[in-house]
């Protein structure tokens, strides 16, 4: 019946805008939960070898020697100091001095900052060389401020830094190679690593589960349509008897439904349907005829038409799935 069409319309309707409306209610809080997280990276852009001198090269005299110091290599590590995640970051938030520590053999000459980004704000550092590290200092960093610095270290060879210090809120400090970060991020609109992770995993999850829902979809409708095929053929025409009668009988009850006021038009067509569905049901159990069992499809060609559809949706998310699972991960 028309009505009852509708009313299945609206409730399916209805389902659905819930089932979306909690998921973006749970991804955004999700994503604003971990945007609202404060980070601090260290990214390593590369290295730059500025003087080698070899003792059997073809001058072995050459010497270099700087403030009594014998050069026979110099190296310059390229380095940006960025705020990643979506909190400013003040200098009394510092408890611990911020510092980028280098491994024991690696020996500092100097530390510079070359430029920052935006340039109007203040950034010092200062070598340490009885710790091994280049202390940094600030008066405040906004979300993706950046200062680019350059370090130099003698006869030895460059390696890897890492932050180290105490700040109010960060619970670790990273490091990333610049070359990973700036061409590998599958996510460059978000300068927050937190806010890229928790994007991340709310993607792949969703994905996976819709994929997974559509797959049920299809193994529902193909467990539950036989089913009513079965029925359909044995009393479908004996149980829409039964439902006109009862919808004949329900007429002034319906009549006074649709005359209540207090009630909107939705409502009392969902009141009707119960109604009339009850009524249906009650005639069925004193006559022996099945209750109608529940199916995603009326006929087989609506079946193949559906588990077509679902199957390209699944696919489409399974699809989606992979890509994001198998996209760089640069965290």
């Amino acid at each position: 019946m028309p009505d009852e069409e509708k009313s299945r319309l609206a409730r399916n309707l209805q389902i659905a805008i819930s089932i979306v409306g909690v998921t973006v209610t749970v991804s955004s809080f999700l994503i604003n939960f971990a945007a609202r997280k404060r980070e601090l990276s260290c990214v390593l852009l590369g290295y730059e070898k500025l003087i080698s001198l070899q003792p059997t090269a073809v001058a072995p005299n050459i010497k270099v020697e700087l403030d009594g110091l014998h050069i026979t290599s110099l190296s310059k590590i390229n380095l940006v100091i960025r705020n990643t995640g979506s909190v400013a970051i003040k200098g009394e938030d510092v408890k611990e001095a911020l510092r980028i520590e280098f491994p024991s053999e690696v020996k500092l000459l100097s530390a510079y900052v070359e430029r920052t980004t935006p340039s109007d704000f203040s950034f010092t550092v200062a070598p340490e060389k009885q710790r091994n590290s280049v202390a940094c200092t600030f008066l405040l960093l906004n979300s993706g401020d950046e200062a680019y610095i350059s370090v130099y270290v003698f006869n030895s060879e460059p390696a890897p830094p890492r932050l180290v210090g105490r700040i109010v809120d960060v619970n670790r400090f990273l490091t990333i190679a610049g070359e990973t970060r700036n061409n590998r991020n599958p996510f460059p609109f978000v300068t927050s690593i937190g806010s890229r992770r928790a994007l991340y995993w709310t993607l792949l999850f969703l994905n996976f589960g819709l994929g997974l829902l559509c797959l049920g979809l299809i193994v529902g409708g193909f467990i539950t349509f036989p089913r009513y095929h079965r029925w359909a053929q044995r009393w479908k025409a004996e149980y829409e008897r039964l439902r006109s009668e009862a919808f004949e009988s329900l007429k002034e009850q319906f009549a006074k439904i649709d005359a209540d006021d207090s009630w909107t038009e939705s409502e009392n067509r969902n009141r009707k349907h119960i109604y009339l569905d009850s009524a249906t049901k009650e005639a069925a159990r004193r006559t022996g005829v099945p209750i109608q069992p529940i199916s995603l499809y009326d006929t087989w060609g609506e079946l193949i038409a559906g588990s077509m559809f679902f199957v390209s949706v699944s696919a489409f998310f399974t699809l989606t799935f992979l890509f994001i699972y198998g996209s760089p991960r640069p965290y």
